[in-house]
């Protein structure tokens, strides 16, 4: 295993006299089943019959595991999986500034590193190429050109006005340069120094606890907005002068929450999920047969469905609900989730539940546990888009007891 910046070289090898479980089959008609995966489950990224595959797009300074199988033509389960590799990608920018999410008279530079505005008085606001779920984020912002205060440093959602300045609405936090901090359109409180041009203001998003805090030249401002929810939240700036100017620096980023999407969230659709609807989709516009891999899902779909009591169970507090469970996230989208407590289970470990909790106390759908964020409901196991068969789930999902809360 080779990473670059960015990307990632697996390359494996078929063996003629293979062991039985050794991961690996050679003959005619065999081909190799690739996977990888961070910290939040395994997902497939190649088949066929190459030797070598190049992952792209991965995150910067983080760390990704991989593993490889044999499988018959025709065949899902194949031998098992060969022993996983680790590789890690070298530093680098974690994200850029995107002109597809900019207000007007925004300038986005080549390297889309840079942005500056345009025109005088007028607000406008530019976010990020990469949002936020998990983990503590951290990126520095270079003030190249001000003359003013008036300019907002932050994060916001993607339904932000980016019309208006950066806390304008409920979908963006915003610190202003003259020691502010807006959201809703609301002067929440003062905070923080001035800035002016040449400071290095540094963002600190910790999507865990749901803070946002900031630095400036190296000095801790403390913890500006809490119970932040929504997600995922994007970097964001927002201009009003004319000619002023912002830089991403490249030594600035820390952002182990890079790349990182919700199984069965829109942002964690691949593009193999987009084939696997459109065959279905033409499959029932012809009336033609689903091809068996659609039919294979729709089976697990429905098991999982019909081992509920209840076919369009709500989420509660009791623990007799089991199966498939449609559940709304507080990011504003509804997914599914496993509810079983074998499901529970087995994401989180039998042993290790055991040794803190105790054998009689394993978690269960409905039990109450303690968040950083607040008391939140255990409701189940993500079971969406984008999992290579046998994996599981790849996330345990809480509801807050109290709506104002994130989870």
């Amino acid at each position: 295993l080779e990473a670059p910046e960015g990307e990632g070289d697996a390359a494996w090898l078929a063996l003629d006299d293979a062991a039985p479980g050794a991961g690996v089959i050679s003959g005619a008609g065999a081909k190799a089943s690739a996977s990888a995966a961070r910290e939040d489950g395994w997902q497939t990224i190649y088949k066929g019959a190459c030797a070598q595959y190049q992952l792209e797009g991965l995150a910067p300074n983080s760390y990704y595991r991989a593993r490889v199988r044999a499988e018959a033509d025709g065949a899902d389960d194949g031998a098992g999986w060969a022993t996983s590799g680790v590789l890690r990608t070298k530093p680098g920018v974690a994200f850029t500034w995107d002109r597809h999410n900019a207000g007007p008279e925004i300038f986005v530079s080549r390297d889309e590193l840079s942005a500056s505005h345009g025109v005088n008085e007028h607000w406008s606001t530019l976010l990020g190429s990469e949002g936020f779920i998990s983990g503590v984020n951290s990126w520095e912002v270079v003030l190249e050109k001000t003359g003013t205060s008036y300019l907002f440093i932050g994060v916001a959602t993607r339904r932000a006005d980016l019309g208006s300045f950066l806390g304008g609405d409920d979908q963006g936090w915003g610190y202003i340069g003259d020691r502010a901090l807006y959201h809703n359109r609301s002067k929440l409180k003062a905070y923080g120094d001035r800035f002016l041009e040449g400071d290095v203001i540094g963002v600190t998003l910790d999507c865990d606890r749901g803070t946002l805090s900031y630095s400036r030249n190296g000095v801790d401002l403390g913890v500006a907005f809490e119970g932040l929810a929504g997600g995922p939240l994007y970097p964001a700036v927002a201009f009003y002068n004319k000619n002023q100017r912002v830089t991403l620096p490249r030594e600035g980023f820390h952002c182990p929450g890079a790349g990182r999407s919700i199984g069965g969230a829109p942002q964690s659709a691949t593009a193999d999920d987009v084939v696997t609807l459109t065959r279905a989709l033409l499959s029932m516009e012809l009336r033609w047969p689903l091809p068996p891999p659609i039919l294979r899902r729709a089976a697990q779909y429905f098991q999982l469905w019909a081992a509920a009591p209840n076919p369009n169970p709500q989420p509660t507090l009791s623990r007799s609900l089991s199966g498939l469970v449609r559940v709304q996230t507080c990011a504003g989208f509804q997914m599914d989730v496993d509810a079983r407590d074998a499901a529970l289970a087995t994401f989180l470990g039998a042993e290790a539940q055991s040794a803190s909790r105790g054998a009689d106390r394993a978690l269960r759908h409905g039990d109450v546990v303690r968040t950083p964020r607040g008391s939140a409901i255990i409701q189940g196991v993500s079971i969406g888009l984008g999992l290579s068969p046998g994996a599981g789930g790849d996330l345990l999902w809480t509801s807050p007891l109290n709506p104002k809360e994130a989870t």
